[in-house]
């Protein structure tokens, strides 16, 4: 099993350190582009949610990227202490309404869910842990 992990604080000039990560570890591991690509997204959308919305203004704090590659699988961790907030919970907004209608927001986790084959959140001892599991394609 190969693994990497980065601690990073919750500030969104940190985020391209995250995709670096991702894109290092992709060639290392020989996980195809796209799915490299895919994680980025979604690593990129949870990401600027918990920093954007998980902490109140002007507070520091670590999140911890975590990565494995087993079996022809590539799992991704986010693990923070921000506000609790658990993302499958929440319902898309505003998909039957037009561009201009539509409230900003609310679909990065339709992204998320339509990228990744499992997506899993929990809660333990004050800290959000949101899993996220792309299989690769048989070959």
């Amino acid at each position: 099993m190969q693994r990497a992990e980065m601690r990073i604080a919750n500030r969104r000039e940190q985020m391209g350190q995250v995709a670096t990560m991702v894109e290092e570890f992709g060639a290392r591991c020989a996980i195809p582009g796209s799915i490299v690509n895919d994680l980025n997204v979604v690593l990129d959308e949870m990401l600027i949610n918990t920093i954007s919305y998980g902490y109140p203004e002007g507070q520091q704090a670590e999140i911890v990227v975590r990565l494995s590659f087993d079996a022809g699988r590539v799992e991704a961790e986010i693990e923070d202490d921000a506000s609790a907030f658990n993302p499958l919970e929440a319902a898309p907004s505003g998909l039957g309404l037009s561009l201009r209608e539509r409230k900003v927001g609310g679909v990065g986790i339709l992204f998320v869910r339509n990228l990744m084959d499992e997506v899993a959140y929990s809660r333990v001892d004050g800290r959000n842990h949101l899993r996220l599991v792309k299989h690769l394609p048989a070959t």
